[in-house]
């Protein structure tokens, strides 16, 4: 089963109305911070935030705080390209230290865990699918960034990521 081994996997395909996107294997259920609309997704519906504020929360639990190595991915929805966003991240501190992120910066998307980035050499197109995934060793602390199967982009960093047991954001 594709669900196999995991931690936590959102479909978001809820009614906009539920206000609670549930997790499919666990119980790290997301809240999103408005009314987020849904779109046709790769499977069924996705959820489509178009704003700055829109965004969905996980509150830290134990079952998505980690120690160590960790594998993180799914599809995203471009939107509008050019402007900077968050595309998801674990316990962001603005100007300070992180888990780990994805941002989309003119077209282009990187991946943070710590200091280590990697990035994409491909810009986007806007409003259009993507397949994001991204892990990091902690013994090596080295990440690596696959977009849309391409190509593994890597990174080195110097430090491990601070483990902050914050919240999960999608948005």
């Amino acid at each position: 089963s594709l669900n196999d081994g995991l931690v936590a996997y959102w479909k978001f395909d809820e009614e906009v109305t539920s206000g609670t996107r549930y997790d499919s294997v666990g119980q790290s259920n997301a809240l999103d911070s408005a009314t987020i609309p849904y779109i046709a997704g790769k499977l069924g519906n996705a959820s489509a935030p178009d704003a700055l504020n829109e965004t969905f929360n996980v509150t830290t639990n134990s079952s998505i705080e980690y120690s160590g190595d960790f594998t993180v991915g799914g599809w995203y929805y471009s939107g509008d390209v050019g402007s900077a966003q968050w595309i998801a991240s674990k316990a962001v501190s603005y100007g300070g230290a992180s888990e780990w992120y994805f941002t989309e910066t003119s077209g282009v998307v990187s991946f943070h865990a710590g200091d280590c980035a990697s990035s994409n050499s491909t810009a986007l197109s806007a409003r259009t699918w993507y397949f994001l995934v991204a892990d990091y060793t902690a013994s090596t602390k080295a990440c690596r960034f696959r977009f849309n199967n391409g190509t593994v982009v890597s990174g080195t960093g110097t430090v491990l990521p601070t483990v902050q047991n914050g919240p999960l954001a999608f948005g």
